[in-house]
């Protein structure tokens, strides 16, 4: 959903996923979502039926392009790509 709310600031379309999830859930009808809105998804983390998933990583931060359970991140932490990409010696 994040490409349909491309245009939107990040609580903007937070809070227009939060409101689409919402009524999906409330129809009965099974929610995936891939998102960085953290506004959007942070309101469903004391759902009983909710669970979340994260891209797991070392203590150094190193990327292990696994996938685990874990509770939404504020931030997708695209500094170290960015520092990995622009400020090699």
């Amino acid at each position: 959903m994040n490409e349909s709310f491309a245009s939107t600031s990040e609580r903007e379309g937070g809070e227009v996923l939060r409101q689409v999830m919402a009524a999906l859930s409330e129809s009965a009808i099974e929610v995936f979502s891939v998102s960085h809105l953290y506004s959007g998804v942070r309101a469903f983390r004391n759902c009983t039926n909710a669970q979340f998933l994260q891209a797991r990583r070392e203590r150094d931060g190193k990327r292990t392009y696994q996938i685990i359970p874990g509770e939404p991140n504020e931030t997708a932490s695209a500094d170290d790509i960015y520092k990995e990409v622009f400020c090699q010696s």
